[in-house]
């Protein structure tokens, strides 16, 4: 008889499985006549289901919002003095889409490489090589399957130059009118076909950014949350939008477009001379008169509350 033995059995412990953040994003930037403008929304996706929301744009060194207001913000206001120049040598906004955890060491990497040169061009060069290093180290560490994702869009603004890059992998490109990133970035070139894009303002730019980023969040699963909007000004000063005007602009383009329906409709249906048409134009004309009303009502609300300072 052939004595019955079991096999030991042997547990084999089983590694923890980190939490990926992927930031599926729709980030934008514009190369402006007076400046650049950084665009981005907020929603973060944890471990492919869970999603929260979180700043996507880093200012290096540190945002420099204008320290004074040039114009009285009431009648009753005696004129304040023109605000002092903040001499800055080297503001980087970076707005970022891809792997997260990946993404905040390319900018600490990149960040390194623009500060240590000493002229604009140095700078331009210190990114470039800086990301081209930061893949061949660290993309080999990972298997295929999870090489993570890491797309920029770069700021660069110095006293003499400003520049608009676009890092795709260790690729790095220059920017001379627009870009985007991240996974709603092919829904938003459809809307910026669309546009007029040359020669934009930063007033203007950041009037097509909130406008592109609100149809892309309304139309992409992976894109939502708020809209952050950084606004970098040849002179010198980089602040954060105040968060109200883009939530006004986001209800006011939701409006605009709810307005425009019927008049589009109208010229497509061959009504153009008709009353029909006419009726619908005057009806048009009295929605758009009725959001400035409402937009001039806010901003003397504002204005009695108190001065307002971008950044503050």
């Amino acid at each position: 008889m052939i004595p019955y033995t079991t096999r030991p059995v042997v547990h084999v412990p089983v590694m923890p499985r980190f939490s990926r953040r992927t930031a599926v994003t729709i980030a934008a930037g514009f190369k402006c006549t007076d400046g650049l403008v950084l665009c981005a929304d907020t929603q973060e996706t944890v471990d492919g289901y869970r999603k929260r929301n979180v700043p996507k744009i880093t200012v290096r060194p540190a945002v420099n919002p204008v320290p004074a207001l040039k114009q009285p913000r009431r009648k009753s206001d005696s004129k304040p003095k023109e605000p002092r120049s903040p001499n800055p040598q080297l503001i980087v906004g970076f707005a970022g889409a891809g792997d997260s955890a990946f993404l905040e060491k390319l900018i600490e990497k990149a960040w390194i490489g623009i500060a240590s040169a000493n002229n604009f061009a140095g700078r331009c060069a210190g990114l470039e090589k800086e990301v081209v290093k930061f893949f061949e180290r660290y993309w080999p560490i990972y298997s295929e399957n999870m090489k993570p994702e890491a797309d920029l869009l770069v700021g660069l603004w110095s006293p003499s130059e400003v520049e608009l890059f676009k890092v795709v992998g260790p690729l790095v490109s220059r920017v001379d009118s627009h870009a985007f990133i991240g996974w709603g970035g092919s829904e938003a070139d459809t809307f910026a076909d669309r546009l007029d894009m040359r020669k934009l303002s930063i007033k203007k730019a950041s009037s097509v950014g909130i406008y592109i980023l609100k149809a892309v969040k309304e139309r992409v699963p992976t894109c939502g949350g708020d809209t952050h909007l950084l606004l970098m000004k040849n002179s010198g000063y980089a602040y954060f939008e105040n968060p109200w005007k883009i939530k006004w602009a986001e209800e006011k383009l939701r409006r605009l477009e709810k307005a425009v329906g019927p008049l589009i409709l109208a010229v497509a249906s061959g009504e153009a001379d008709s009353d029909e048409f006419q009726e619908s134009l005057e009806e048009f004309g009295g929605k758009l008169l009725t959001i400035k009303e409402e937009l001039q009502k806010i901003e003397r609300a504002l204005n009695q509350a108190g001065d307002y300072r971008p950044g503050k």
